[in-house]
This record gives C-alpha cells, sequence and structure tokens, in this order.
C-alpha cells in the first residue's frame, strides 16, 4: 500500500467513525443542561437568565424569583458557599434554584429551557435532572415537575403555582437531607412539536409534600437546587459500546459530549500538550463539555472513578 493510499485509507476510517459517533448518539436537547455556560456572570439573585439559554416565565416585581449560581461569582449567588447554604454543583461549578414549597404563601419559581430541537409525534425521550434542597431553609420538599410546552411561556406577572399538569413528576417519597444530589427520572411520549421545557413545582402548597426540618431557621418554605438536566431519546442512552466511554465528536471545534456506561459521578481531567492539567472536574453519565476558551491542539483525558481509572485517550480541538 503506497503512502497516498494509506492516507485515504486512514482519513475514510476516520470519517466512517465519526459519522458513526454522530448517527448513533443524539446530544442534550437541553440546551446548556449543566448550567456552565453563562452570558454574564451572576452578582445577585434572580439572574436566571444570566444562564446560556435558560430563563424564567416570571415577569415583573411580583413574578416568581429563579436563581442562578456559579463559582465565578460573589459570595451572594457563589458555588458552593451562597444565601442559600453551602452546596456543591453535582458537576462542574454552577446551578440553579427557586422556591417549590413557601408554607401557605405559595410563591413558586420555575427555570424554563428551550430545546434545541423540537420533540418528535409519539417519539419516547427520557428525562433526568439532579435536585438537592438547600440548607438555609425551615422546611424540604422533593416535588418537582417538568411540563413541555409547544409554546413560549413567558411573561407571567404572579408568583403563583402556574397553572399547568406536569409531564413528568419527582416521587413524593424522596427524603431530602441537604446535603446529597438525587436524581429525578422519567419518560415522556411527544405529542409532537413540543419544544420548551418549565422545571418547577405546579401544586399549590397544601398539595405538596414538606417535612420540617429547622424550625430556628427564619425562611419558612424549602427551597430546590437543580443541576444536570438532560432529555434524550431511550435509544441514545443504549447505544454505548463495549467502551466504557464515548466522546464525540472528535476532533471538535468548541465542545464535545461525553457518555459513560458507569453509574454515579465520575471525574475528568484533561491535560495540554504540555501535560499541564487544564480541567478537572465532576461528571454525570452524560454531559457536554465546552473548551471554546481553550487553544486548537491535541489534549489527553483520563476519566475515572470510585474504583479507579475507567478510560485514558485523546482528543483534538480544531
Amino acid at each position: 500500500m503506497n503512502h497516498f493510499t494509506s492516507r485515504l485509507f486512514s482519513s475514510l476510517a476516520f470519517i466512517t467513525v465519526f459519522f458513526f459517533y454522530c448517527d448513533g448518539f443524539s446530544q442534550n436537547l437541553v440546551q446548556n443542561g449543566n448550567f456552565e455556560e453563562y452570558i454574564e456572570c451572576p452578582y445577585t439573585a434572580g439572574q436566571i437568565h444570566y444562564a446560556q439559554g435558560w430563563f424564567s416565565p416570571g415577569e415583573g416585581p411580583k413574578a416568581g424569583q429563579s436563581d442562578y449560581y456559579n463559582a465565578c461569582a460573589e459570595e451572594e449567588v457563589s458555588v458552593p458557599l451562597n444565601i442559600v447554604g453551602n452546596q456543591q454543583a453535582h458537576s462542574g461549578s454552577a446551578y440553579a434554584g427557586f422556591y417549590n414549597y413557601t408554607n401557605g404563601a405559595d410563591i413558586r419559581g420555575y427555570i424554563e429551557n428551550q430545546l434545541s430541537s423540537p420533540l418528535v409525534a409519539e417519539a419516547a425521550y427520557h428525562f433526568e435532572m439532579y435536585i438537592c434542597s438547600a440548607d438555609s431553609f425551615q422546611y424540604t420538599s422533593p416535588e418537582v415537575g417538568v411540563f413541555f410546552s409547544t409554546e413560549l411561556i413567558d411573561g407571567i406577572s404572579t408568583s403563583q403555582p402556574l397553572p399547568y399538569v406536569a409531564n413528568i413528576v419527582s416521587d413524593t417519597t424522596i427524603v431530602m437531607d441537604g446535603d446529597t444530589w438525587t436524581l429525578i427520572s422519567g419518560d415522556y411520549t411527544a405529542q409532537g412539536g413540543e419544544a420548551y421545557i418549565i422545571i418547577g413545582n405546579f401544586d399549590a402548597d397544601n398539595l405538596t409534600t414538606h417535612t420540617l426540618v429547622n424550625s430556628e431557621l427564619s425562611a419558612e418554605s424549602a427551597y430546590l437546587l437543580v443541576d444536570d438536566v438532560t432529555l434524550t431519546t431511550p435509544e441514545d442512552v443504549g447505544n454505548l459500546t463495549q467502551s466504557n466511554v464515548q466522546i464525540f465528536p472528535n476532533p471538535f471545534s468548541d465542545r464535545f459530549d461525553i457518555v459513560t456506561n458507569t453509574n454515579g459521578i465520575s471525574r475528568l481531567v484533561i491535560f495540554d500538550g504540555q501535560s499541564r492539567r487544564v480541567i478537572d472536574t465532576n461528571i454525570p453519565r452524560r454531559t457536554s463539555m465546552s473548551m471554546q476558551d481553550y487553544p486548537d491542539g491535541i489534549y489527553f483525558y483520563e476519566i475515572s472513578n470510585e474504583k479507579g481509572v475507567i478510560q485514558k485517550g485523546k482528543i483534538m480541538k480544531n
């Protein structure tokens, strides 16, 4: 085999693998589901719109408040320490938060996201997110739901529960301890055309399961943190090969997706070509990583869990 033929064969092999990855795995339909990307670093409460792709359906001074927390911020809305407690992100260094119970006041916050593409009628989708109860409030409540909408819902001028029935709801028997992130998941068969999701508690306080945990705290309410929101098809979740980790696309321009077939949280470490550690973060089973601010070139990654290294490899940004 001459040099030209060898190079052509290698290029065709790469293209085949690249398109296999793109065809075999769909990206998370929730934009910026891990809240890591931001338009501007938040500096106070009520700034969920600073998280890329996220916003609140409420508008005006009487609307329910939804908050954005990121380690880039000052202490009020930073991570892990902020005005609602001290909580590490489920992965990365950012998350969202809102009230889901207010002891009879029926004040609610919601977060909304425009999906990267509308849902297909009669297609099955799998939803996941992680929740945690903020520890500066008298109550905890696991109640949260997801509503799929064909239309943008905005301009809501009240803080009362939105008049929608959630398509996916949490298990109300979950015990929230204020420290542990809990997986909420469910399957949804699309009607067709759903282009937005809204996350929050759609029930009134008198219908909301809640637990008093510390009556000495001043805030007579429950406040929920949310991280790592994903919406995929079940086929996407089951398409893993025997490899422990899939990274795609590779090469990539600004971002790449990671899918592992291990349960729980894994650790991702990325080194540059000079063996300098440039990223060190915890990741869920599926996540999207941005390297927009890093120079083009070859990087080396290592993914591990409590049992040791899962996989090592090379990625290329161009």
